[in-house]
């Protein structure tokens, strides 16, 4: 199918992306603005990340270390991977129960901080974020609950809608796909 077919010259991206999560997003997107020859950058969507999932599994390793009798072999598993944050957890006095540090953030303030770091890509370059930079969804999606709408998901169904038939618009998901999910 010709639309499956690289494209020849310059394409129309969006970036989804959870910029404050890594350092690679960042550079990729400075990259993809500083690339207009091959990329037309029209807006940049803010994803949400947390590994608030991780604050369990150090739970259990921290149970596993404790009381190892006690441990099933998943535990000794998450003990072996996670050893060494719990150490430092433990060496900074940080109960890990109720510690707000990073990575721990909820989904709706690491939407909020990669929000931040791609208007801070934006302002560094000296390119303008209004009208190209928007907040997404605060929540991962679930199959129980409706779609979250957004700025970036009605500019994301703005812009497919928009787009002239026979031409796609690319959309570089770099981040959790939740606003893409949503959009859909």
């Amino acid at each position: 199918h010709a639309r499956l077919a690289p494209p020849a010259g310059g394409v129309r991206v969006v970036i989804d992306t959870d910029a404050a999560n890594e350092i690679d997003d960042p550079f990729a997107i400075a990259w993809a603005l500083l690339s207009p020859e091959r990329l037309d950058v029209l807006a940049v969507y803010a994803a949400p990340y947390s590994f608030e999932h991780r604050r369990a599994e150090l739970l259990r390793a921290r149970g596993a270390r404790d009381r190892p009798h006690e441990a099933s072999a998943h535990d000794h598993e998450l003990l072996q991977q996670h050893a060494t944050m719990l150490a430092h957890f433990e060496h900074q006095g940080w109960p890990i129960e109720t510690v707000a540090l990073e990575p721990f953030v909820p989904p709706a303030e690491g939407m909020r901080r990669s929000l931040r770091a791609v208007e801070a890509v934006f302002d560094v370059l000296g390119q303008p974020h209004a009208d190209r930079v928007f907040a997404g969804s605060t929540r991962y999606t679930r199959a129980d609950v409706a779609p979250e709408r957004s700025a970036a998901v009605d500019h994301l169904i703005a812009t497919a809608r928009a787009m002239p038939s026979d031409e796609p618009l690319y959309v570089v998901a770099i981040g959790c796909v939740t606003n893409i999910a949503s959009a859909l």
